[in-house]
């Protein structure tokens, strides 16, 4: 235990017992340099010390404030290294409980904080002697009331005394989330980029995480408010407070999804797996987002009010024999080759437009679909030699040689009328023409 300390001009010495040696007291007028911190008091002189005995002192030694729980004391940094070396970052909201806050959550046992702004964390304390309090009194640049160190001097605190940590955090976030990370491991080619999809205003953690499941991936990664990237390897270096992962889900501004050079990471439970009820007509191959021009088919397009997939099915194949056939809102399109990029089942939400219980597509997306195990009607009462069903163009008749109304009008009907006129193609419209 220390029970002296002695001053000699801007420097302070403490031991445990006073042993003069080769040295001897003076008179105390001999002590004539005033203190550096204090002018009215006397701190020794050249080559002599003023000495006083600690018994009886009653001063301060620790801030005891909730803030301070955990304080282990004010320690110089050792010679040319951090005494601290496993995370740091700089704030000028730092304060005392935020720098606990972050070394508990990245896992490391000690929180340190140096001139004010600057926090640091390990669990291997690299430094050099403790220091009296009095020296770590630069006020953090949060709250000046709490103090965090000095130049190269460190206030050095357990992580674990924090009302905020590792646990707070978890329990902050969906369930499977397994911490805020830089996106550098993104931007790196580390994690998480064996499916990306910019959700644009879709995006929520359950969006991002049942994509993921769909393509078959056990980890969801969320950056920016608007893009998820998939992977199967949980990489844990880089990991960062949760306060960098603040950007709102452009999906749902109530939730967030990482942070302008973050993401939230998520394990993937296989609950997550998403319903594609609503969207599996037969022959459905998946939702494709638009390329970079046009759509997903386009060799033949037309629109219905009463759309379906499997009125776009039937359609496409009775046309052209069409080997895909994709629906978006009230629109089919038909074609051999699909162009179009494969995205989360979750974009192609619309309802169709001739039959709510099922989806047609979605925002730049279609729902594509195998005509070849689709659904056909185009023979189902209708005659011999019928070609198909035609829709003229705007102010143009598709047959215009000769026309009769009749409300009596049938197939046949207006076959043997055209027959006798020596026309090769007859065409029934409005149920009497």
């Amino acid at each position: 235990m220390t029970l002296y300390s002695a001053v000699r001009d801007t420097s302070c010495y403490c031991g445990p017992s006073l042993t003069t040696g080769p040295g001897f007291y003076v008179p105390g007028d001999m002590c004539t340099r005033k203190c550096g911190g204090n002018s009215t008091e006397i701190c020794g002189d050249y080559y002599m010390l003023s000495v006083g005995n600690l018994a009886n002192y009653q001063g301060q030694i620790v801030n005891n404030s909730p803030a301070n729980l955990g304080y282990r004391g004010c320690y110089q940094e050792g010679n040319g290294k951090l005494a601290l070396q496993g995370y740091s970052t700089s704030s000028n909201s730092m304060t005392v409980p935020m720098c606990k806050s972050y070394c508990n959550q990245l896992g490391y046992s000690m929180a340190g904080l140096r001139n004010g702004n600057q926090c640091y964390c390990d669990s291997v304390f690299n430094g050099g002697q403790l220091l009296p309090d009095s020296q770590c009194n630069t006020p953090c640049s949060g709250n000046s009331t709490q103090f965090c160190g000095q130049t190269y001097t460190l206030s050095l605190y357990n992580s674990n005394a924090t009302t905020y940590g590792a646990a707070e955090a978890a329990a902050a976030h969906q369930s499977g989330w397994e911490g805020c990370y830089a996106s550098s491991l993104v931007s790196g080619k580390q994690a998480y980029v064996d499916y990306q999809y910019i959700a644009t205003n879709d995006l929520t953690p359950d969006f991002c995480k049942t994509t993921c499941a769909y393509f078959g991936y056990s980890y969801a990664a969320l950056g920016a408010g608007y893009a998820c990237n998939c992977g199967n390897t949980l990489i844990q270096t880089n990991r960062m407070p949760d306060v960098n992962c603040n950007s709102a889900c452009r999906g749902n501004s109530s939730m967030l999804c990482g942070g302008p050079n973050s993401i939230d990471v998520y394990q993937i439970a296989k609950s997550y797996t998403p319903d594609t009820s609503a969207l599996a007509a037969k022959g459905w191959l998946g939702c494709y987002g638009n390329p970079t021009t046009g759509t997903p088919l386009s060799s033949y397009s037309y629109s219905d009010n009463k759309m379906t997939p499997q009125l776009c099915q039937t359609a496409c194949k009775q046309v052209a024999n069409y080997q895909f056939s994709a629906v978006s809102g009230n629109t089919c399109t038909c074609g051999n080759t699909n162009a179009g990029v494969l995205v989360s089942p979750l974009v192609c939400k619309n309802a169709c437009a001739g039959d709510n219980a099922q989806n047609c597509g979605g925002s730049y997306a279609a729902s594509v679909f195998n005509t070849t195990v689709g659904i056909d009607h185009a023979d189902n009462n209708k005659p011999a030699g019928w070609y198909g069903c035609y829709k003229e163009g705007s102010g143009y008749r598709a047959l215009s040689s000769y026309t009769f109304v009749s409300g009596s009008m049938t197939s046949a009907l207006c076959r043997k009328a055209c027959a006798i006129r020596g026309y090769a193609i007859a065409g029934t419209q409005y149920a009497n023409q």
